[in-house]
């Protein structure tokens, strides 16, 4: 595989990934929403520790992702400029 064929494979990871980012993104926006917003009524103890526990999950998740993300930007940029 030539190092431009890497670098296609490494960018098509990469947009699906940002894909995997941004809809990982709107779920924990909405999963914060819906916390914030159930404060108010009645829900028992454990379900309030559980949804914090998938929320601070959620985060962690999305935290490395961007870290996949950013790792394979460094590789493209590297093999890119391998190309020049």
């Amino acid at each position: 595989m030539s190092n431009e064929e890497k670098i296609n494979e490494l960018k098509k990871l990469q947009s699906r990934l940002y894909t995997e980012d941004n809809e990982l993104f709107e779920k924990i926006m909405k999963l914060e929403d819906f916390i914030n917003s159930i404060r108010i009524t009645k829900i028992s103890k454990q379900q309030a520790n559980l949804l914090e526990v998938q929320f601070q999950a959620m985060r962690t998740y999305h935290q490395v992702l961007r870290a996949r993300i950013n790792d394979l930007q460094n590789k493209i940029f590297e093999g890119e400029n391998k190309i020049c």
